[in-house]
């Protein structure tokens, strides 16, 4: 277990490394931005990318032993994650092809 007088010292550097990294600089996150949950998935997701569209993608992680990620596009106007491709398991060759459909 961490001493509290050494995550005390953490915090400090950390918090200053922070302010001096936004020093002259708008904020990454404008002022009053609302958070909201979009959809919940069955599998944890890594990552999130967006279109010109308002859509949102990402990926469904750790599936079971085996089985390929889903590629999912969310939309603002839905609730229901949409499979747009599959990210296949890793194979014992160490080669890589991604599917997705049009």
């Amino acid at each position: 277990m961490m001493k509290p007088s050494i995550a005390a010292a953490c915090l400090v550097l950390l918090g200053s490394g922070t302010a001096q990294a936004h020093e002259g600089r708008a904020p990454l996150v404008p002022a009053g931005a609302n958070f909201t949950t979009l959809v919940s998935t069955v599998l944890a997701i890594e990552g999130l990318t967006g279109d010109s569209q308002g859509n949102l993608y990402t990926t469904g992680r750790q599936p079971p032993a085996g089985q390929p990620c889903p590629v999912w596009r969310l939309s603002l106007g839905s609730a229901t994650p949409v499979v747009v491709g599959m990210v296949p398991a890793p194979s014992a060759t160490g080669t890589f092809m991604a599917v997705v459909r049009p």
